[in-house]
């Protein structure tokens, strides 16, 4: 130093500056910021969330009552809203043999009732599978029977008795069948099922809870992806030590309960099992 006395204003300019362009940096900063978390979010959105996060997940009840292939302890139970008249339901059959031929003891498919209530040749129809499921081990094919009919919207009482016969069960008992109203209760039991979860178009799909969109062109891709999703899940599961015979309960309860609960973010605990 060459002892000269430093003027102090030139210290109050110095520090003037300093703070003014440490003010202007951060300004700058504050303005790349959006910016910032805009090509972030941009990032995040350009890359798609799994299925299984995008898909809410329903308390869709399974009972030993209902009409079912393949093992009761699947990893993956698909659950099958079927209007018997439905050109939707008879052409979706394929499809989900195929897919339980694939995972033959891995997936099981459980059957619905999706009768037309205002229609009594619905109900008729619906009340005869009934009870071909009750007298007898042949519920599947006489669906099959059915699905593959031509005239889907005009099977009376005697064309029904007619596929009826030729199986191994007796179309006396499934006709006194009809006056217990035990048919009713439980075709009835499905569709108040099938209204809760929105389902109205003669066939509605669930995979482990989760609906499969069968109004969309693409919806049988979109089936065998979910499966193999849910059998990871469910074999994460495994792994964790849930039970194989508790794994789609215990994926299932916590679900909606209603698609009106889903489109409020509501949950509800506990549906009965009919």
């Amino acid at each position: 130093m060459d002892g000269t006395a430093q003027d102090p204003r030139q210290f109050r300019m110095a520090g003037g500056l300093l703070a003014l362009g440490l003010g202007l940096g951060a300004l700058g900063a504050l303005a790349i910021l959006p910016a910032a978390q805009a090509t972030l979010a941009s990032s995040a959105q350009s890359t798609p969330a799994p299925a299984s996060a995008l898909v809410p997940r329903y308390q869709v009840p399974v009972a030993s009552s209902h009409p079912s292939l393949g093992a009761p302890s699947a990893l993956v139970t698909i659950v099958e809203w079927c209007d018997l008249r439905s050109r939707a339901c008879a052409g979706a059959e394929a499809t989900l043999q195929g897919v339980l031929a694939r995972y033959p003891d891995q997936v099981r498919l459980v059957h619905r009732h999706l009768s037309q209530r205002q229609s009594p040749s619905s109900q008729l129809l619906h009340h005869v599978a009934e009870g071909v499921h009750r007298h007898s081990d042949k519920f599947w094919e006489f669906r099959s029977r059915l699905l593959s009919a031509d005239k889907h919207n005009e099977l009376g009482e005697g064309e029904l008795k007619a596929r009826v016969q030729g199986l191994p069960t007796d179309w006396g008992a499934i006709e006194a069948g009809f006056d217990d109203m035990g048919y009713a209760q439980a075709v009835n039991a499905d569709a108040i099922y099938a209204w809760r979860f929105g389902v109205t178009n003669g066939l509605g799909i669930f995979v482990n809870g989760r609906r499969v969109p069968t109004h969309d062109p693409s919806w049988r891709v979109t089936l065998r992806e979910t499966v193999e999703e849910e059998l990871s899940v469910a074999q994460a599961l495994i792994t964790r030590g849930i039970a194989l015979n508790d794994v789609y309960e215990t994926l299932t309860r916590d679900g909606y309960s209603s698609i009106d609960d889903a489109t409020h973010g509501r949950r509800s605990v506990g549906l009965a099992s009919r």
